[in-house]
């Protein structure tokens, strides 16, 4: 598995159960209107991360913890998927974690959102 900003994290920052960031890939490509390819966008991330620097400004992220959790399966109907990543993003938001999820498409943003507001309790 890949993991975001491999180069520069430590694995005391990379354990899952200490990190207040978490890293949800999403290779999610249904509802594009222009080209392809936004099913290899978190892939194209994470690995691009390697190019980046533990800090910026002074504030270092890495510090708090950054796991990266095993992609979302994709495959079926789309309210199928946005049911997972909803219940991704809402189980690390009960545990006190920042889902951060990556993706191409905008469509998964519903199910992330979905997923934090009932952690939340919001309807």
């Amino acid at each position: 598995m890949s993991v975001f900003l491999d180069s520069e994290l430590t694995e005391a920052e990379r354990k899952a159960e200490d990190a207040l960031f978490t890293i949800i890939p999403v290779p999610l490509e249904r509802t594009v209107s222009y080209g392809s390819g936004t099913v290899k966008g978190p892939q194209a991330i994470i690995e691009a991360s390697n190019e980046l620097e533990r800090g910026c400004n002074g504030v270092e992220p890495c510090a708090s913890g950054i796991a990266t959790q095993d992609p979302i399966n994709c495959d079926g109907p789309l309210p199928d998927v946005m049911e997972r990543l909803a219940q991704r993003t809402e189980e690390a938001v009960k545990v006190g974690k920042i889902p951060v999820t990556l993706g191409g498409e905008h469509s998964l943003s519903y199910g992330a959102v979905s997923g934090v507001a009932r952690a939340l309790g919001k309807p």
